[in-house]
């Protein structure tokens, strides 16, 4: 017995000198894609959820200092208002009135011609739709016009346009019809009777027409080469058939231009356009990367965890984040100024980023709010 006995203090001597030279592991934390976070890695992640949080804040004061009087237009306009309404913003008191009145007397002037009505450009009533719904107005009632008609009846409301060009997609692309899928499903508005266009007809229109051969998409028809923006965009719109039932074809492509995405993104975290080309190659830039953001989190998926999405140890999240201008704003090239554009489109990304983290509806799914006539 006293053999045995030893042999027992033995066992117990080598066991804790073991747990003494052994690391001590974090129980892990495993996350919605399968990766194991150590406390080391949580407490990254609620460090740059705070530097996002307050790049928001500082960034919700500088665009309402530039910003003082929105307008229709794509700057200074829909994307500022966009972003600051679904953030949720206590704004100037009639700072969305100012702008509704100002939206209604643009539609005035475009219905009152006699030709060439919005420029002929179907996205300028897609854009003003999105932002609308955004601030609780009803883009279907808007100065006796329904906006939305014309992503459903597009070669009806602009006729003057050449046949050839009246298709949804068939002047400006890509464009037409990722919006336009965007903007009947803000509020899931039902199809009209009369409607020359549905959802499976933008959808296979994009799959068949813009979609390359690596997975990704392109602005125009039967492009060569997928482009970053344009294959994020396309996304977004197509995010509310992601995994759902009889839209199997669309879960598969989605997939495929995620894989790509992924092996397209650079080391930084970031994505490069191929518009702006520099001697004949893309470019990096905040509103690529921000495009990617949105799509990510349109999808349900975390951008700052998602291990496809990590490259060097950055994520999309962190690349943008360097585009900052400390005190509010964003640049469109890292070593750049301050720029509007990739401000606003920064600041709606990581609006989209923070509505995930919240558990929001995403940002383009607008059933959360109550529109109003």
């Amino acid at each position: 017995m006293r053999g045995d006995n030893k042999i027992i203090a033995w066992v117990i001597v080598v066991i804790l000198t073991l747990n003494v030279c052994l690391p001590i592991y974090a129980t892990p934390v495993v996350t919605p894609s399968g990766q194991n976070l150590s406390s080391t890695t949580q407490t990254q992640l609620r460090s740059i959820e705070s530097e996002v949080k307050d790049a928001l804040d500082h960034t919700t004061s500088y665009i309402l200092n530039k910003v003082k009087k929105p307008t229709v237009g794509s700057i200074g306009g829909e994307w500022a208002v966009l972003g600051l309404a679904r953030r949720g913003v206590d704004v100037p008191k009639t700072y969305y009135e100012d702008y509704y009145k100002c939206v209604v007397e643009k539609i005035k002037q475009e219905e009152a011609k006699a030709t060439r009505k919005w420029g002929l450009k179907v996205t300028e009533t897609q854009r003003l739709a999105i932002a609308l719904t955004a601030i609780g107005k009803d883009p279907m009632h808007v100065a006796g016009i329904d906006l939305i008609e014309y992503s459903w009846n597009k070669e009806k409301k602009m006729s003057d346009l050449p046949k050839a060009h009246q298709g949804l997609g068939d002047r400006q692309g890509l464009n037409e019809l990722v919006f336009g899928l965007i903007t009947i499903d803000l509020k899931q508005s039902t199809r009209p009777k009369d409607a020359t266009i549905s959802r499976n007809s933008i959808i296979e229109k994009i799959l068949k027409d813009y979609r390359t051969k690596d997975g990704g998409f392109s602005l125009s028809k039967n492009g060569a080469k997928a482009d970053m923006d344009m294959t994020a965009m396309t996304l977004q719109a197509l995010a509310p058939y992601y995994n759902q039932k009889n839209y199997e074809y669309v879960t598969k492509a989605v997939d495929k231009a995620l894989k790509l995405l992924s092996q397209k993104q650079s080391k930084s975290g970031g994505f490069i356009s191929e518009y702006g080309l520099v001697l004949g190659e893309g470019i990096e830039t905040s509103e690529s990367t921000a495009q990617v953001i949105v799509a990510l989190c349109s999808l349900g998926l975390d951008p700052q965890k998602d291990a496809r999405f990590i490259k060097n140890g950055k994520s999309p999240i962190d690349a943008l984040m360097e585009y900052y201008v400390s005190g509010g704003g964003f640049r469109h090239l890292r070593d750049g100024k301050i720029d509007q554009m990739a401000t606003e489109q920064a600041y709606y990304a990581l609006v989209a980023y923070e509505r995930l983290l919240k558990g929001q509806t995403s940002l383009y799914d607008m059933t959360d709010i109550k529109v109003y006539k």
